[in-house]
C-alpha cells in the first residue's frame, strides 16, 4: 500500500534478508493496493491498485490497474479495467479495492493460470468477472450478476463459483456459462 504515493512490495528470503523490492508501478498517483495475488503455475504475483480521481477533478471517477511481477521481482506487465458502457457513455470500471474477488483458474492451452476478478456493481453497471491472460490482455465475460461479487473459487469440472451478496451462487462452466444457479436460504 502506499507509503507517500510509494507503492513497495518487498519479497523475503526464508532467513528474513530482502530477497528483492519492487516499486515500478506505471502509475505515479498515490492509490491503494490489495494484498497480492500469487499464481506458483505461472510464477507470477498479481498487484489489484485502485486510483481515486475525487470530485472536483475534471476526471471523476476511479481507475483499476492490474501488476503482474515475476517471482524474481520484474514486472511483466500492468493493464487497467477497460472503460464500461452505461447509458450516459463510457465510465470507468467502479472496481474499488476491498470490493471485489479474485481467483486463478488453470488455462489448460499452456498450464498458466488465468486471473479472474468479480466486480461490485452499481446502478447503472452490473457485476460482472473479468479475466486476465498471462499477456495482459483483459476480457469481459458475458455473466451478468445479480449482485455484488464477493466470491470466486473453482472446483470440478472447471467450474467457476461465483458467490453474490444477495446469496445468490452460480456456477459457470469453461465458456462462462450458467450451469446451475442456488439461493442461500434465508438470504
Amino acid at each position: 500500500n502506499p507509503v507517500g504515493g510509494a507503492r513497495l512490495i518487498h519479497a523475503v528470503n526464508p532467513d528474513g534478508t530482502r530477497r528483492w523490492r519492487f516499486d515500478d508501478f506505471d502509475y505515479a498517483e498515490a492509490g491503494t493496493c490489495t494484498d497480492p495475488v500469487w499464481s506458483e503455475r505461472s510464477d507470477t504475483l498479481y498487484v489489484i491498485c485502485n486510483l481515486g480521481h475525487w470530485a472536483g477533478s475534471e476526471d471523476h471517477g476511479f481507475e483499476t490497474y492490474v501488476t503482474a511481477i515475476s517471482a524474481s521481482g520484474q514486472k511483466k506487465w500492468t493493464t487497467g479495467f477497460p472503460l464500461v458502457d452505461t447509458p450516459d457513455g463510457q465510465v470507468r470500471n467502479p472496481l474499488l479495492v476491498g470490493r471485489f474477488a479474485a481467483a486463478l483458474r488453470p488455462d489448460p492451452s499452456n498450464g498458466t493460470d488465468r486471473l479472474h476478478i468479480g466486480t461490485w456493481g452499481t446502478p447503472d453497471i452490473p457485476a460482472t468477472v473479468y479475466v486476465f491472460d498471462q499477456s495482459g490482455g483483459v476480457s469481459l465475460t458475458d455473466f451478468v450478476g445479480t449482485s455484488d461479487v464477493v466470491g470466486l473459487g473453482f472446483g470440478q469440472a472447471d467450474r467457476l463459483f461465483v458467490v453474490e451478496r444477495n446469496g445468490r451462487v452460480v456456477a459457470l462452466d469453461g465458456a462462462y456459462n450458467i450451469v446451475w444457479e442456488h439461493q442461500v436460504a434465508g438470504q
